[in-house]
């Protein structure tokens, strides 16, 4: 990740074929929008 601020982004490879795990860290507000991908979440501070 990116030492900037405690805005950062790092994919990492699986075993499986097609599936990734992220981990992003940001302050920024997103609204609300779509992805081409599924995803599973779990939000560890903040809301």
């Amino acid at each position: 990740m990116r030492a900037k601020g405690r805005n950062g982004f790092r994919v990492f490879r699986c075993g499986m074929a097609g599936v990734q795990a992220v981990v992003a860290r940001s302050d920024h507000h997103f609204v609300r929008h779509t992805h081409d991908q599924y995803g599973i979440g779990v939000i560890e501070s903040g809301a």
